[in-house]
């Protein structure tokens, strides 16, 4: 980091006892350590001196031109070195300060459009000055200024680049030192403050860097940027004040309507306070500035299922397949067509899914669910088993789904140790179906309800009491979050006497219900329309659940019976 600004002195020989009262006037500054001056007189002995001359007009921060009729005179100092000097201050390198010593003709000179010093470029020697003390005096007022603000610059671009690179405690640092050493100067104060925001943003710091925040625009109003709200709506979403963060987000978009992530921020946003319509509405404002992203469709096709609509769900999918044929969006893709049971589209998707991606283990678990939806079990056992290839092996579902394969094909022993092994894999706290599972197969082994069978199923029994407590608490924080949310949707009649039980399929379109009138009813959930009626139980039918896959039913009677549909 630069504290100290070097200043060069470019002059003439004939203007060296002005250089030396300049020196004088600027040694205060010098001896507080902020600046350094150089000149041709500082040259040791032995020393190469055009070399060393270049070297420090190459490194200076500040460089003055003295001038004089034998400055613009002198082919090195005019040709030469204020050459130079005005290239480097043309790049942004250095600040060239042309300072009028004595009388001279300077107009057209490759200076003359720079702040001329003293005050309204009256010669130091000249007579409206009491004393060349007094011009060199304000001279140097006026260098202390751009002293400081190059100084200021150096700490801010050095704390910026810290922060561009994840330094963030020492850019951390850098910031501090700038609200401390420079609390007067309002502007670079506040703009301190505010990277001091950022940066403890950036450390998920969110309290102390909203604090900050407010407290930079307290100092400069003006800084209320688009950036600014986005800062502080990023700080609020992660201190879960949802409210005050979407209203910062409308803030930065009012502001600057044209920036692509404050739609997307928006809609995360929106999304924690469940609100699905207003977030699919941000996400199409999104998608209008950037209609060619991909990743924008895929977003939207997912606060579609949200929203239950299947069908723009399905073709949001699409588009972002069109866009980018990407393994992630067939994944999604595929998905959906799971959900709404077209399980050869579904196939044919995660085939696709997976040729773009061969070793992504998840697209072939997702693989293996739609065979076995489809009853095609041998295929599904070996997606399993590449599954497992791919590094599936601590996926319980990996082996569960291969025990469903297993039975499907009535290799019930091999079924039972698949169940057995997903058991373990995800202990202690198994899918309760995974006990189910397993007393399947014991009971297919037996022909009959054994002991063994019998344990399977009381352990399933535990399991699903466990599994239920933890769903009664998301939803209890989801009613607490959006109190009021539900409404009816439909009325379902059908049965002839109360109804008993219910239980969704695992992909949430299909519902069944059991009745004392000694039926099961199912139904598509988004039509609300019967689809079959069960009859074969001699008395009211108390319970219901489906499988994880939805292949199998489960039912049981007060007739003392539990049947298994499929």
């Amino acid at each position: 980091m630069i504290s100290t600004i070097e200043i060069f002195c470019c002059y003439a020989r004939e203007d060296q006892e002005l250089l030396r009262n300049l020196k004088k006037h600027l040694m205060p500054l010098q001896r507080q350590g902020l600046i350094t001056i150089w000149s041709d007189t500082d040259i040791t002995a032995g020393a190469t001196w055009e070399e060393e001359i270049n070297q420090h007009l190459n490194t200076a921060h500040i460089i003055l031109l003295l001038v004089s009729p034998d400055f613009i005179a002198s082919e090195y100092c005019y040709s030469k070195e204020m050459k130079q000097a005005m290239q480097r201050h043309e790049r942004g390198e250095a600040r060239v300060i042309p300072i009028i010593l004595r009388p001279t003709h300077w107009k057209g000179a490759p200076f003359d459009k720079l702040q001329a010093l003293p005050a309204n470029a009256s010669p130091v020697i000249d007579q409206s000055w009491h004393t060349v003390d007094d011009a060199l005096y304000d001279v140097a007022e006026q260098i202390s200024t751009v002293v400081r603000d190059l100084r200021i610059q150096h700490y801010m671009a050095e704390a910026d680049h810290l922060y561009q690179n994840h330094r963030y405690e020492e850019a951390l640092v850098i910031y501090d030192q700038v609200i401390a050493l420079f609390p007067e100067y309002v502007p670079e104060y506040a703009l301190a403050h505010l990277g001091k925001g950022e940066t403890l943003l950036a450390l998920k710091r969110y309290q102390e860097s909203l604090d900050i925040l407010d407290k930079a625009i307290q100092v400069d109003p003006k800084l209320t940027s688009a950036h600014f709200h986005q800062s502080r709506a990023q700080a609020l979403c992660n201190l879960q004040r949802f409210e005050e963060s979407l209203a910062a987000y409308n803030e930065a978009i009012r502001l600057d309507p044209r920036t692509p992530h404050f739609y997307a921020d928006k809609t995360d946003v929106l999304l924690h306070l469940h609100r699905y319509p207003e977030a699919l509405e941000t996400s199409e404002q999104l998608i209008r500035l950037e209609p060619n992203e991909a990743e924008h469709y895929q977003h939207k096709g997912e606060l579609l299922l949200q929203l239950r609509n299947w069908a723009e769900a399905l073709e949001a999918y699409e588009q972002a397949i069109r866009l980018d044929p990407r393994a992630a969006f067939y994944d999604k893709k595929g998905e959906l067509l799971l959900l709404l049971r077209k399980y050869e589209e579904a196939l044919a998707a995660s085939e696709q899914a997976i040729q773009r991606a061969p070793k992504e283990a998840a697209y072939h678990l997702k693989k293996g669910e739609v065979l076995l939806r489809l009853h095609r079990y041998e295929p599904a056992l070996a997606t399993y088993e590449d599954a497992r290839t791919c590094g599936a092996e601590s996926n319980p579902y990996t082996y569960y789904g291969t025990g469903e394969a297993l039975l499907g094909l009535q290799r019930y022993e091999q079924a039972l140790a698949a169940y057995e092994q997903a058991l373990r894999v995800a202990a202690p706290d198994p899918d309760p179906q995974f006990h189910h599972g397993e007393g399947v197969a014991h009971d297919y082994l037996a022909q009959h309800h054994t002991s063994l069978a019998q344990q399977a199923y009381e352990r399933e029994k535990q399991a699903r009491l466990h599994w239920k407590a933890k769903e009664n608490i998301a939803l209890l924080l989801i009613l607490s979050t959006s109190s009021g949310a539900f409404s009816l949707l439909r009325i379902l009649t059908g049965h002839t006497s109360y109804v008993l039980s219910v239980a969704f399929s695992p992909d949430g379109l299909t519902l069944a219900s059991g009745s004392h009138d000694n039926t099961i009813k199912l139904w598509e959930v988004p039509t609300g329309r019967l689809l079959r009626t069960l009859t074969e139980h001699t008395n009211y039918v108390s319970s219901v659940a489906f499988s994880p896959y939805g292949l199998t039913l489960a039912s049981g009677s007060i007739d003392k019976t539990i049947k298994l549909w499929g």
